[in-house]
């Protein structure tokens, strides 16, 4: 047995300087405590290497988020306006509404077709957010394809997965 089929059959854990074993079924089934003890380095280094290799493909994957133009500006945005309705509603504890900054004032449609990725971005983001299952899955999906491909693409298939589940359940 190798040391990925051991990793995975046993669902070994890296726990610092020791091994965790997540399925004792198949542990206790196959007697393997000398095997894990015998290729606990073996078994520790690969566990890392996964860890890293996951690390480096997440990394990779923010810092394509990072460059979708515009996408850190709109969000800063939408966060600025939050905040001031925040602060606008604690003021009513105290003073009713005095004292607090003026509302900031955006132009989130011009933001979203200046940056179009970005607003596809966000409109994939805000669906895989739904509490439907099947919406949720489309934004997921719409959101890997923004992220690793084309958003017209992505946002063509919103469009008519939306309209397959819509029509799919009209009589729901």
């Amino acid at each position: 047995m190798t040391i990925d089929e051991m990793i995975a059959r046993y669902g070994l854990v890296d726990c610092g300087d020791k091994v965790r074993i997540d399925n004792h079924y198949h542990y206790l089934k196959d007697n393997a405590a000398e095997i894990i003890k015998e290729n606990k380095p073996a078994i520790l280094a690969r566990l890392r290497e996964i860890k890293a290799e996951k690390a480096r493909k997440w990394q990779e994957r923010e810092d394509r988020i990072n460059a979708i133009e515009g996408l850190s500006e709109i969000k800063a945005a939408y966060h600025d306006l939050e905040l001031w309705h925040d602060e606008f509603e604690a003021s009513f504890a105290d003073v009713g509404g005095m004292g607090v900054r003026p509302k900031p004032k955006y132009d989130f449609d011009a933001m979203k077709q200046k940056y179009p990725r970005a607003a596809a971005y966000l409109k994939a983001e805000e669906l895989k957010w739904k509490t439907n299952d099947n919406l949720s899955a489309i934004g997921k999906k719409a959101l890997e394809m923004i992220i690793y491909g084309d958003y017209q693409e992505a946002l063509e298939y919103i469009k008519t997965e939306e309209e397959k589940f819509v029509t799919g359940h009209i009589w729901d």
